[in-house]
C-alpha cells in the first residue's frame, strides 16, 4: 500500500487514524450520505503482494456479511479503490475490556454476568451460522457509551468444515485465553470459544487471566499441572453459582464443557433474573473516576507496543480491538497428528516439550509468530510489529491435522432454505476486481426470525393460547359440576338410576349403590322438598341392604364374635341349613314369632331402630324371598310329580309293575311333604285299588 494516507474511500470521507496493524490499518470515516462515523479498515499491502493477507480479508468479510446482531460489530460495506481493499463498519464509541483491564478496574460481579451473557448471546448467533470466532479476548470486547457490548475482530475467524487458510499445525490465537486444543493445533470446534470465553470472566473478576504463560509449552505445562486459583479466594462477593459457570467453562476436555452458547446463556440469565433483576435492564459502561479498581498492580503485562496504542485508542475502544494492539494474536507452529477431539493432553505436552529447537532470546514476545518454515519470527496480522526478533532453529511440525465435517445445522435454521456455507475465499468476487473501483453495500438486516422471536417473548403464542384454553375449559366444568343441582333434576337422576316406578315399593340392592351418591346430595341439600320422603325410604333401603350383606359376610366366614345377641341368632339361623329352604322358613317364622314387638314393618320401621328390629325385618323379607322361592320350587314339581301320576295310569294296562313301582317311588319321596300330600294320597289310593 503507498505510504500516503487516503482522504477518501468510497462513499466515505477518511479522517483520523486509529489504529495500525501488520496487516491493516483503521481509520475514523464519515459517510457522505449522512454523516455518520463508520469505522474503515484497509488492507496495507496491496493486492498482488500477499495472497495470504487478502484471503484473510476476505474471509473477514464474508464472517461478518452473514452476522446481524447487536451484540456483534456490524458491518456496513465493502469495497476496492485504488487497489485498495477496505471494509467499513459500525463505529463503536467506547472502549475495550483490555483497555478496562489495563486501568485496573475492578468489576462488579453482575456487570461481569451481563458482558458473559451479551457475549453467549452473540457467540451462539455465530455458532448457529457456522462461524467459530477463535480469539475471544478482552481487546476483541467492546462497551460503548450506552452499556451495551459487542463482539468485534472475526480476522481469524473460521467456518465450519470450509478451508483453513493458515498452514497445517499453525496455532492462531492468544496464548492466555486459547483453548487447550487450540493451543495443541487440533481440530477446533464451538467449544474452544466458550473456554476463551470463561478466560475472559475469569480474568475479569480476579484481574488476570487463570493461566499466564510467555510460550506454548509453558502455558500447555500450567494447563496440566492444575486448575486456576478459585474465584472465590480473590473475590468473596461473587456468588457460587457464576463460579461454577466459569469453572464449568474452563473444563480441560471439551467434551466436559457446556454443550453450547445458549445452556451458558440459560444459566447467566436464571443467576442475574433471580439475584439482581431483568438482565435487560443491566449497563455495563466505561470507567469512570468513581469506578472501582484493583489496589494492587496491573495483572496484565505491557509492552512497548501497547502503550502506544492505547494512548490512540482511548476516543475508540473499536481500533484497540481491530489494530490488536494490547494482548496480540500469537501464531506457534507445533507438531500434531491426527489427533481426536478426546485428546491427552500429557501425550501432547509430550511432542511439545521434545522438539528439537533452540531460542535465542528469552521470552516469547507478544504479536510473534513461529513460522512454518526455518526462517526468523515474523508479526502476526493486524498487530504492531516487535522491537525484538525471536528466531527458532528448527520447523517442529510433522504431519497434516484432521479437518472435520461441517457441523450439522440447526433445525430452527433448517425450515428456511439454507445458503451454503462456502469455503475461505481463493479470489476476490467480481465486486472486488482488480482494476475495479467499486463499494458494495451491506443491508442492515434485522435479527433472524426465530431469535427475534425469542427476544419478543410475544404474549399470545399457539402454546400459550392452546394452554389458556385447555384451562379455561376445565375451569368451566370444575365450575358446572360445584354448581347445585335442581331437586326435580336431581329426583328424576335418582328414579333412572334405582330403575324404580311408584308402584314398585323397594328397588334392587344394585341400583341403590348406584344412586348412593345422589340420594345423599338430594337429601343434605332438599330435605325439605316434597320427595325427599320417597328419597328417604330409598337410602333406609339401602342401609337395610348392606346391613344384610354384613350379616352375610359373617356367616361365610365365620366372625360372630362382634355380633349382638339378636345378631347371633339370625345369623345362626341362616348358617343351619343352607341347603334346606323349607327348613330356613320354619325357623324364621319362630324367629321373628319371638322378637317381632310392632307389625307391620312399612308403618313402624325407622332407620333408628334398635338391632333387634333390624334383624326382625331382616328375617321377615328373607322368609317373604324364601317363600316365593319355595312357592315356585313345589309348583314345578308337583307340575312333575303329576305327569309322573298320569303316566303310570297310561301304563296301568299294558305294564302294571311298572305303574305300581312309580306310585311306590312317589310315595317314598315325597309322603313327608306337606305340599305332595294331595298327589301323595292319590298314589296310596291307586295301590289301595290293586
Amino acid at each position: 500500500m503507498p505510504a500516503m494516507e487516503p482522504d477518501k474511500l468510497g462513499p466515505f470521507t477518511i479522517g483520523r487514524l486509529l489504529g495500525r496493524g501488520g496487516m491493516g490499518v483503521v481509520y475514523e470515516g464519515t459517510a457522505d450520505s449522512d454523516d455518520t462515523t463508520v469505522a474503515v479498515k484497509v488492507l496495507s499491502s496491496s493486492l498482488d503482494e500477499d495472497a495470504e493477507d487478502r484471503l484473510r480479508f476476505e474471509s473477514e468479510i464474508e464472517t461478518l456479511k452473514r452476522l446481524h446482531h447487536p451484540n456483534i460489530v456490524r458491518l456496513i460495506g465493502f469495497g476496492e479503490e485504488q487497489e485498495r481493499l477496505y471494509y467499513a463498519m459500525e463505529y463503536v464509541d467506547g472502549t475495550s475490556l483490555q483497555h478496562e483491564l489495563r486501568k485496573k478496574r475492578l468489576f462488579k460481579w453482575h456487570e461481569v454476568a451481563k458482558i458473559g451473557l451479551d457475549i453467549c448471546q452473540a457467540l451462539r448467533h455465530a455458532h448457529d451460522r457456522g462461524v467459530i470466532h477463535r480469539d475471544i479476548k478482552p481487546a476483541n470486547i467492546l462497551l460503548d457509551q450506552q452499556g451495551n457490548v459487542k463482539l468485534s475482530d472475526f480476522g481469524i475467524a473460521r467456518f465450519f468444515g470450509s478451508h483453513q487458510i493458515t498452514d497445517a499445525h499453525t496455532i492462531i490465537g492468544t496464548l492466555e485465553y486459547m483453548s487447550p486444543e487450540q493451543a495443541l493445533a487440533h481440530p477446533i470446534t464451538s467449544s474452544g470459544d466458550l473456554y476463551s470465553l470463561g478466560c475472559v470472566l475469569y480474568a475479569l473478576l480476579t484481574g488476570k487471566p487463570p493461566f499466564s504463560a510467555r510460550s506454548l509449552p509453558e502455558l500447555l505445562r500450567k494447563h496440566k499441572e492444575g486448575i486456576p486459583a478459585p474465584i472465590r479466594s480473590v473475590r468473596y462477593d461473587v456468588p457460587d453459582d457464576l463460579g461454577y459457570i466459569v469453572s464449568d467453562l474452563l473444563k480441560i476436555r471439551p467434551a466436559d464443557r457446556p454443550r453450547n452458547a445458549l445452556l451458558v446463556t440459560n444459566r447467566l440469565k436464571a443467576l442475574l433474573q433471580a439475584l439482581i433483576g431483568n438482565p435487560a435492564d443491566i449497563r455495563v459502561l466505561p470507567t469512570t473516576a468513581e469506578s472501582p479498581r484493583w489496589i494492587h498492580d496491573a495483572p496484565l503485562p505491557v509492552s512497548d507496543a501497547d502503550r502506544q496504542h492505547t494512548q490512540s485508542s482511548v476516543a475508540s475502544g473499536q481500533a484497540a480491538s481491530e489494530a490488536h494492539s494490547a494482548e496480540e494474536i500469537r501464531t506457534v507452529t507445533v507438531a500434531s497428528a491426527n489427533a481426536p477431539p478426546d485428546f491427552s493432553l500429557s501425550q501432547d505436552m509430550q511432542r511439545v516439550d521434545s522438539l528439537a529447537v533452540t531460542r535465542t532470546a528469552s521470552v516469547l514476545q507478544h504479536g510473534e509468530i513461529l513460522s512454518a518454515s526455518r526462517q526468523a519470527l515474523r508479526p502476526a496480522k493486524d498487530e504492531p510489529i516487535p522491537d525484538g526478533a525471536v528466531h527458532w532453529s528448527q520447523s517442529p511440525f510433522v504431519k497434516p491435522i484432521h479437518i472435520p465435517p461441517p457441523a450439522k445445522v440447526p433445525d430452527k435454521l433448517a425450515k428456511k432454505p439454507a445458503e451454503k456455507v462456502p469455503d475461505a475465499p481463493r479470489a476476490l468476487p467480481d465486486s472486488l476486481s482488480k482494476s475495479a473501483i467499486r463499494f458494495t453495500a451491506v443491508k442492515n438486516q434485522p435479527l433472524d426470525p426465530y431469535e427475534e422471536e425469542e427476544r419478543s417473548h410475544p404474549m399470545f403464542s399457539l402454546p400459550t393460547v392452546l394452554t389458556s384454553v385447555m384451562l379455561i375449559i376445565v375451569g368451566l366444568t370444575v365450575y358446572y359440576l360445584l354448581q347445585p343441582v335442581p331437586p326435580d333434576v336431581l329426583y328424576q337422576r335418582i328414579i333412572r338410576t334405582v330403575g324404580a316406578t311408584e308402584a314398585e315399593d323397594v328397588p334392587s340392592p344394585t341400583s341403590l349403590r348406584l344412586a348412593h351418591n345422589d340420594i345423599e346430595r338430594f337429601l343434605s341439600m332438599y330435605s325439605d322438598h316434597p320427595s325427599a320422603a320417597r328419597v328417604q325410604h330409598y337410602r333406609d333401603e339401602l342401609e337395610l341392604s348392606e346391613h344384610d350383606r354384613r350379616l352375610e359376610r359373617r356367616v361365610q366366614f365365620s366372625t360372630l364374635r362382634s355380633l349382638s345377641s339378636i345378631e347371633r341368632a339370625y345369623v345362626g339361623i341362616l348358617a343351619a341349613s343352607p341347603h334346606d329352604p323349607e327348613q330356613t322358613i320354619e325357623k324364621l317364622r319362630a324367629f321373628i314369632d319371638v322378637f317381632q314387638t310392632v307389625s307391620p314393618y312399612s308403618e313402624t320401621y325407622r332407620p333408628t331402630s334398635g338391632p333387634v328390629e333390624i334383624c326382625v325385618e331382616l328375617a321377615r323379607r328373607r322368609l317373604k324371598k324364601l317363600e316365593s322361592e319355595v312357592e315356585e320350587m313345589h309348583a314345578e314339581q308337583t307340575q312333575m310329580l303329576r305327569l309322573r301320576l298320569d303316566k303310570a295310569s297310561d301304563l296301568e294296562v299294558i305294564d302294571p309293575i311298572r305303574a305300581e313301582e312309580i306310585r311306590q317311588g312317589i310315595l317314598k319321596l315325597y309322603q313327608d311333604h306337606r305340599w305332595a300330600k294331595e298327589l301323595v294320597d292319590e298314589a296310596k289310593e291307586k295301590l289301595s285299588v290293586r
